[in-house]
């Protein structure tokens, strides 16, 4: 996941994802909130709940990019994504990591 990945239609490069850039850290928190599961996630839903002040383009890119590193998957004719199984193993990897080990460290 934190390797570049081509887009085979485009040919363009995606930077990979790095679970200690701020951007990247309150995306991948948003995605792991329980009111996606059902409805799916939107680029609309996510700047109204969680990115507030990012703006539609930049939301789309961050979309296209959890897409292409397997994360998301779209829903056919619907602008609606669903999470990955493997994104449901890494998010909570991810979550368990930072609470576990990074925030006790801190402390100490």
């Amino acid at each position: 996941l934190t390797s570049p990945v081509t887009d085979r239609n485009t040919k363009r490069t995606v930077r990979g994802l790095s679970f200690f850039s701020c951007d990247d850290k309150l995306l991948l928190t948003a995605l792991l909130s329980g009111e996606y599961r059902l409805t799916g996630i939107t680029n609309r839903r996510l700047r109204i709940t969680h990115l507030k002040g990012w703006n539609s383009g930049k939301v789309s890119r961050e979309l296209k990019r959890l897409r292409l590193h397997g994360l998301i998957k779209k829903i056919a004719n619907t602008h609606t994504y669903h999470l990955t199984q493997l994104a449901d193993k890494i998010l909570a990897a991810m979550l368990k990591i930072e609470t576990r080990i990074f925030i006790p460290a801190l402390d100490s």
